[in-house]
């Protein structure tokens, strides 16, 4: 994590943990924190990086909180705003939504400060009053099998 992190999430994760793991805190923002986990597993395979916003499970996950929405909500929503960090909680809400809602729209939404999927998107998305909206509704961090995730190796 960066050397930022904040101190309740550092002790919510070694809560979950119960002293099992190892919180190293690296670099001022998540990218450095990201690349640095990367290279300290490359150097021990007891290391396993999981990302936090692409991998299988982790957007599975997320796509839980669709799942609710779709429980608790009678007809179903014509659209849904949805934060875009990495990409990974949009991308399980998109998927559980697409499949039982096909005609909802799924809108992703960034703070001004922090445009970081807006500067990463092809032409076909347009930042419109601080959203990114997706033309043709696909995913904004859409998972790419494997990439990321240390589940696929064998």
């Amino acid at each position: 994590m960066p050397i930022y992190a904040e101190a309740n999430k550092i002790l919510a994760l070694k809560s979950y943990a119960k002293n099992n793991i190892k919180i190293v805190n690296h670099g001022t923002d998540v990218t450095y924190s990201e690349q640095y986990a990367r290279e300290l597993e490359k150097k021990d395979k007891a290391n396993v990086y999981i990302s936090p916003y692409n991998d299988e499970l982790v957007i599975a996950g997320q796509g839980t909180i669709a799942c609710e929405l779709v429980q608790q909500s009678p007809t179903p929503l014509d659209a849904v705003f949805v934060t875009v960090g990495g990409g990974g909680l949009v991308s399980g809400i998109s998927i559980y939504l697409k499949n039982k809602w096909p005609d909802c729209k799924i809108i992703g939404c960034q703070p001004a400060n922090s445009p970081v999927m807006v500067s990463l998107a092809p032409p076909k998305n347009k930042p419109v009053n601080n959203y990114l909206i997706n033309k043709k509704n696909s995913l904004v961090g859409e998972h790419q099998k494997g990439l990321h995730s240390p589940r696929g190796r064998g």
